[in-house]
């Protein structure tokens, strides 16, 4: 999760917590590979951080590559790393660091990425209303319309997708066939969105500095509290092991250098 405090916190299931990972810089969107290692975007100064435990961070991708303005990112069936970036492009990175634009082409401020298990790739467009759909060829179709500054995205096992509609203060549910519902009300402006191996659904309430945790059938609890902003949210995954039980929790800095994106979310 990230919060106010340019960290990175470390949730076990039963709610411990610990940080992982402290900097100097806003940290948005965050991703674990399937050796433990987790990449951070820290979208104004340009560039993707690769922490490695007990072994340090390194610049996995930066400005000399590409990036712009890096936000939310997941890593795709291929082991590519696939990123958002608010410069109106999504961008793959090898596991090798090398960047390529894997889409490009009306997007508004693209926020996060989620696979389904076709390897088709969805968009949340958070400067529209709008989910998009990307096959692997590259050909783009809307998935979902009438949002409201959409901003975290992820599948359950069940292939439906949760979108955290930020302006909205509450929480879509959309099937794979595309039908919509509401899922949660009531939120204040939430904006990641985590799903767990159980269909617990997580999301970021940045407005009340609180992660909620809903299970399947709707019901709320509190997962975590007394956050500085908590934005994106993921799992770890180990090799072969979808969706385990340790959630991370990515943490933005102070409210002054939020800069565009903070204007663009308080919208």
């Amino acid at each position: 999760m990230e919060d106010r405090s340019d960290s990175i916190y470390e949730y076990s299931p039963a709610g411990s917590r610990s940080t992982f990972y402290t900097g100097s810089n806003l940290i948005f969107g965050v991703a674990l590979d399937s050796s433990g290692n987790v990449y951070a975007a820290q979208p104004f100064v340009h560039q993707i951080l690769k922490i490695t435990p007990g072994a340090g961070v390194s610049v996995f991708a930066d400005a000399t590559s590409g990036l712009v303005t890096p936000v939310g990112m997941k890593f795709g069936p291929n082991g590519d790393l696939y990123v958002a970036d608010d410069n109106n492009t999504i961008e793959e990175i090898t596991p090798a660091g090398v960047e390529t634009t894997f889409y490009y082409g009306g997007l508004h401020s693209p926020n996060d990425v989620a696979f389904d298990k076709s390897g088709n790739l969805y968009i949340s467009d958070s400067s529209g209303t709008s989910i998009f759909e990307v096959t692997p060829s590259g050909t783009k179709s809307t998935f979902a319309g009438g949002l409201s500054a959409p901003e975290g995205i992820a599948f359950d096992a069940s292939g439906n997708l949760y979108v955290a509609n930020q302006a909205a203060n509450n929480l879509i549910k959309i099937t794979p066939t595309g039908s919509e519902s509401v899922f949660a009300t009531g939120l204040n402006e939430p904006v990641g969105v985590a799903v767990d191996r159980l269909g617990n659904v997580f999301v970021g309430n940045y407005g009340t500095n609180s992660v909620l945790e809903y299970a399947p059938s709707g019901v709320p609890s509190t997962f975590a509290s007394g956050l500085n902003g908590p934005e994106f949210l993921a799992f770890s995954v180990p090799a072969a092991t979808p969706e385990p039980g340790t959630l991370a929790l990515i943490g933005s800095c102070g409210i002054v250098a939020f800069g565009l994106l903070q204007r663009r979310r308080r919208k």
